[in-house]
């Protein structure tokens, strides 16, 4: 709908869209005794309930002078429409046969001034009008902007300020309660490459082996998870299983594991160059209206003691044309076991804020994060939200830490390690905040080295993701980001270059530059987790290797063997 307000933001007025009677209609749990709006009142609503984007003009009539206001509301399916905020007259694209015919989903629009508004189309192309022009309003002359060019690396000064940014978090020691969710950055970039960057304590492909999902994860605690549907369904309906390509080359596609893979090539249904599958799970909303509540993808998965990255990642491989653009998904993460198969018809969908949203795929797949804690249950909601259907392709669970076990260390040198973590971090704290060299009236603040001032800011991230980690999720990511925009701005020499290397590695891992983190990992001789998992083989027997997976791989670091760690009959 459309909000509005003549106070200045203290409060608010909200207009629903002319379909908004259809989908209250089609709630779980309609209210009773309810009434819709008189034709009059509807006729003066917006077109749409779905309102993708607002732009505002100012012009100046040539005939007698007048200025007028102009406010432009675009819709996903309704193309758009003009409010003369003077006189509330209104222009409906839908209602000009020239350009009905045109396509209805605007994405974005850029309007100002006496230039011609620049409508883009989702789907479709860029579309430049000329405001009414029987009128005698012109376009003006547009400048041509200027490229935008890289961040430069942050400074000294920038240094020092995040630096006791930093320390003052880490004083306040508030660890993730059990239960408690914040949304992590988007991840575009990794797309379908998953092996050894996600999933590394748990792993849910869904629908890899329809009607079944694909399941691989080294971690010592046990991880429970169930998909289903919303309770708002037809009878006996159910989740979907979908594959679409059995083996593709397609890079937003999820790789298969290599275990997997193996199995496919020996026998003879795929090949090594063909190591994806497209696969995912959904609701089966393409069956209901576009105004239904629901039916939405519900997915429960309990997360072991300790802090967790939740991830999920969804893919369009329907294209972005018709009804398969028409997908937004808000992300609801909540603790506990929410709706459970069987709810019964008093069962109420949850209605608390959403954690994310996936609002275009235009980029391709992307991986939506959330920093979780457990043990607990968490329960994500996949919400359908007028789109053709809701799906899911994966679900991981991630540490928080860089090397984990067993791709760099046993379990218990692992624990062993993380002990060691916490005594330094603290230890580490205690020594800045103490130190006078990091306050601002201190002298010796502006003589220190910038080298010295990016070994100790690399420190303090460690410190704030040990001790506060909501703080990191809010500011840390960003910040690596930056750190590593300065780290290969300057290569050091020879003396500090291994050094250099782990920071580097550290650095692009918390920024999801997974790519860059492997190289590093190679050049200081440490097999990457993506090498550990790509270098595994099937074993002629199972293709899982469920409950089988820590085993196998320090088996096969011991071994060298590909095939080591399973049993033999």
């Amino acid at each position: 709908g459309l909000a509005f307000s003549r106070n200045h933001g203290r409060s608010w007025r909200y207009l629903r869209g002319q379909d908004y009677v259809a989908k209250v209609r089609g709630l779980y749990h309609p209210p009773r005794d309810w009434q819709p709006a008189p034709p009059q009142v509807l006729n003066n609503l917006p077109l749409e309930d779905y309102i993708t984007c607002l732009g505002e003009q100012r012009i100046k009539m040539r005939r007698h002078g007048r200025v007028h206001d102009l406010l432009w509301v675009c819709y996903r399916q309704q193309g758009y429409e003009i409010i003369d905020l003077r006189t509330g007259r209104k222009f409906a694209s839908v209602h000009d046969p020239a350009l009905a015919r045109t396509d209805g989903y605007i994405s974005a629009m850029v309007a100002g001034g006496r230039q011609a508004p620049i409508l883009a189309r989702y789907g479709g192309s860029v579309t430049e009008f000329k405001l009414l022009k029987r009128a005698g309003v012109g376009g003006g002359r547009s400048r041509v902007a200027k490229m935008p060019v890289g961040a430069a690396p942050p400074g000294k000064r920038w240094l020092r300020k995040q630096l006791v940014t930093l320390l003052a978090a880490c004083k306040n020691h508030r660890k993730l309660r059990p239960g408690q969710v914040i949304p992590l950055d988007d991840d575009w970039k990794t797309e379908g490459d998953w092996m050894g960057r996600y999933g590394k304590y748990w792993t849910c492909l869904c629908a890899i082996c329809s009607p079944h999902n694909y399941r691989w994860g080294v971690g010592a605690g046990h991880v429970w998870y169930n998909d289903r549907i919303g309770p708002h369904h037809a009878p006996h309906d159910s989740i979907r299983y979908w594959v679409t390509w059995l083996a593709t080359t397609n890079p937003d596609s999820l790789e298969m594991p290599e275990v997997y893979l193996n199995s496919r090539v020996v026998m003879g249904y795929s090949s090594w160059t063909d190591d994806r599958r497209q696969a995912e799970i959904d609701d089966h909303g393409e069956a209901y209206p576009k105004t239904f509540q629901g039916p939405d993808i519900f997915f429960s998965v309990t997360a072991p003691r300790g802090q967790f990255v939740l991830s999920l990642y969804n893919f369009n491989k329907d294209g972005h044309t018709g009804m398969n653009r028409l997908r937004d998904y808000p992300i609801r993460v909540m603790p506990g076991y929410v709706l459970p198969p069987h709810s019964g018809p008093r069962a109420r969908y949850p209605s608390g804020p959403f954690a994310g949203r996936i609002e275009s795929f235009a980029g391709g797949g992307v991986w939506k994060r959330f920093l979780v804690a457990g043990p607990r249950t968490y329960t994500v909601e996949v919400c359908r939200n007028g789109s053709l259907n809701a799906i899911l392709a994966g679900v991981t669970l991630d540490r928080l830490a860089q090397r984990v076990d067993p791709y760099f260390c046993s379990r218990m040198q692992f624990f062993l390690a993380n002990e060691k973590r916490q005594h330094a971090v603290r230890a580490f704290v205690r020594r800045q905040t103490h130190s006078g060299l990091f306050r601002p009236t201190a002298r010796t603040q502006e003589n220190t080295s910038r080298y010295t001032l990016l070994r100790r800011l690399c420190m303090a991230l460690r410190a704030v993701r040990t001790l506060n980690p909501r703080a990191w999720a809010l500011d840390g990511q960003q910040d690596n980001v930056r750190l590593l925009r300065l780290l290969l701005s300057r290569r050091p020499g020879a003396a500090r270059l291994k050094k250099w290397r782990k920071r580097l590695a550290a650095c692009a891992f918390a920024a999801d530059d997974f790519k860059l983190w492997e190289r590093q990992l190679k050049k200081l001789k440490i097999k990457s987790p993506r090498v550990i998992e790509k270098s595994l083989r099937w074993d002629q027997r199972t293709d899982d290797y469920t409950r089988l997976e820590y085993r196998v791989v320090r088996a096969y670091l011991k071994t060298g063997n590909p095939r080591a760690g399973t049993p033999r009959f």
